[in-house]
């Protein structure tokens, strides 16, 4: 966002002005925004407490979800919804763009701030962190946007804001939960694989820290070709991302660290038979096992779910990475202190119509490489052109400069000479980033041998835990059956003693040390089944019903108790399949 944008924006906050007013039932207050060519009201004249969100179908959500509300608009809507699924701390965001005028309006209607989020003003930075928060909800589309027709009138450019930062959150969110549903369980399978690997790594923690010494990173965009013969006359260190293996390999260069996050096989079935894997590995607890299998030197794993560790007894680094190994290789480069750190095939674009180095991809990627359709066009690396890029490397673009932007304490070179332009970064030829920057002799990191096992609890002990844990949820999915039997009978109090139980059964599970994993499989199972939607609403163009019926709470029970079920079924399913690796992988030793 450039400055004339923000100036704009401010603009538009400071020439919107608020009355409020005595309304006509002589009892609440109404209120309307204006400028120096229009007012409109945003409340009724007559019953603005009776009509706020009047055709607001509440009975259709639950505490579960995400509220985020457009207007403040005297908080009579607010306090409607609050009302009705009880007062849950940041379940509910609500966005008012003059900070004055707000706290004008909450003297009309007490609601407590602790039961609620609010943001005002154009510290946008601090909208995105409130959105993140709630990724879950997000994500899986739990949530109810109101927009207000009149704030949208006087705040166009504040909420267009508002809304491009929401949405990129969104697609942030949905990309990275994507990979539950496709990863989940293949990434626990690697894991349990990898279990014995895991026991005897090496740890990060040991390493001294290399202050000042510069750090490359090589990517596999498709720019590598241009200067990746170069780096044979560099110093400092070298981190390779496993893709480029073979490239690396084919120029005679000599990693310091090869990096991996994935479980999937693609770098694995890229490798050439002669390809040399010799050098250290830092990767992912997940990392695929045939890629871990072939590898014959010192591992470091890391993670960046810490309560899936804990659950299955590892205890391992934590360290940022997200969407992008890339990321994982600059986050090991800050924590040992490098600079400047140096990023190259890291086009972020679709440079010459390519999306990967030609020796970092497969043939049968090749031929079927098709450009996307809805490719966007950003900033180039000589800022004098655009290139093409998509969503995905432009949230791997946000990543990387977000992370830049959080580290001014160390210089961020993209010597990259093709694709996206890196905010944060300087931009020069890798020739110049190496003759002003190489050391004088060549840098060897110095590995600590592990005096301690990075596994803290036995597999047996982790099996019992799934085993009891299974029972638990076979019992859960018994009592989920009953209660539907008895929601079709109609039977109140059957209900509600029955309904009261299932807390009882998440209560039991979660004291279990592997509960982080239950938790990672539920949300996995409800990417899959896809049981929530997005309820994007204008409260004037929805049709007012009656809440709070006898029907309408068998509705909400039958709605919950099927969505339990559903997923349920499927974690159940899943921890049995976990249960039976863990199982051969304890009778291996």
């Amino acid at each position: 966002m450039d400055g004339q944008e923000l100036k704009d924006i401010e603009l538009e906050i400071q020439n919107t002005h608020m009355k409020i007013e005595k309304a006509k039932n002589g009892i609440d207050y109404t209120m309307k925004l204006y400028n120096e060519y229009t007012e409109k009201y945003v409340l009724s004249k007559y019953e603005p407490r009776q009509k706020a969100f009047k055709n607001l179908e509440l009975n259709k959500f639950n505490k579960d979800t995400l509220w985020i509300i457009m207007g403040y608009s005297l908080g009579y809507g607010i306090k409607k919804i609050l009302d009705y699924i009880g007062e849950f701390r940041n379940k509910l965001i609500i966005i008012e763009p003059n900070e004055e005028l707000l706290n004008y309006q909450m003297e009309f209607e007490q609601i407590d701030p602790d039961k609620i989020t609010v943001f005002s003003g154009m510290d946008f930075d601090k909208l995105t962190t409130i959105f993140s928060r709630n990724n879950h909800q997000i994500a899986l589309r739990k949530y109810c946007l109101i927009t207000d027709k009149v704030y949208s009138y006087f705040y166009e450019k504040y909420f267009k804001q508002v809304n491009f930062i929401f949405e990129n959150v969104r697609l942030h969110e949905e990309l990275t939960y994507k990979f539950f549903e496709i990863r989940t369980m293949e990434e626990i399978e690697h894991t349990i694989s990898n279990y014995n690997f895991i026991t005897n790594s090496y740890s990060l923690n040991d390493l001294k820290q290399y202050k000042n010494i510069p750090a490359v990173i090589v990517s596999a965009g498709p720019s590598l070709s241009k200067n990746i013969n170069q780096l044979k006359d560099f110093n400092g260190l070298i981190f390779v991302i496993s893709r480029t293996l073979n490239a690396i390999y084919n120029n005679n260069i000599e990693p310091d660290f090869i990096f991996h996050a994935d479980s999937n096989n693609v770098s694995f079935d890229l490798l050439k038979e002669d390809a040399c894997l010799d050098y250290p590995m830092i990767c992912t607890y997940h990392s695929n096992y045939d890629l871990m299998e072939r590898h014959k030197n010192i591992k470091y794993f890391v993670t960046t779910l810490r309560p899936m560790c804990k659950a299955l007894g590892v205890e391992l680094n934590e360290l940022s990475y997200s969407i992008s190994v890339s990321s994982l290789a600059i986050s090991v480069a800050t924590y040992l202190k490098c600079s400047p750190i140096i990023l190259m095939g890291q086009d972020l674009a679709f440079t010459n119509n390519e999306f990967h180095d030609k020796e970092a991809q497969d043939e049968q990627e090749t031929q079927t490489f098709k450009m996307p359709d809805d490719f966007i066009w950003t900033k180039a690396f000589d800022e004098k052109f655009e290139i093409k890029s998509n969503n995905m490397y432009l949230r791997i673009k946000d990543v990387i400069e977000k992370f830049i932007s959080t580290h001014t304490n160390i210089e961020f070179i993209n010597a990259t000479e093709g694709g996206a332009y890196i905010e944060g970064c300087s931009h020069m030829s890798l020739k110049s980033v190496i003759e002003k920057y190489n050391p004088k002799h060549k840098v060897k990191i110095e590995h600590v041998k592990p005096s301690k096992s990075n596994v803290k609890i036995e597999l047996k002990d982790i099996i019992l835990e799934l085993e009891e844990v299974i029972d638990l949820i076979k019992s859960l999915l018994d009592l989920l059956t009953d209660i539907a039997t008895t929601i079709k009978y109609r039977n109140v109090e059957d209900i509600r003693i029955n309904y009261s139980k299932i807390e009882d059964f998440f209560d039991q599970i979660q004291q279990y040390t592997i509960y982080p994993l239950i938790n990672i499989l539920e949300t996995s199972a409800q990417v899959q089944n896809k049981s929530h939607v997005t309820r994007e609403i204008f409260p004037t163009n929805v049709e007012t019903i009656e809440n709070n019926s006898l029907e309408e709470m068998y509705v909400e029970y039958f709605s919950v108790v099927q969505v339990l079920q559903i997923d349920y079924t499927l974690v159940h399913d899943n921890l049995e399949k976990i249960l039976e690796s863990f199982k051969i992988k304890y009778r291996k030793g």
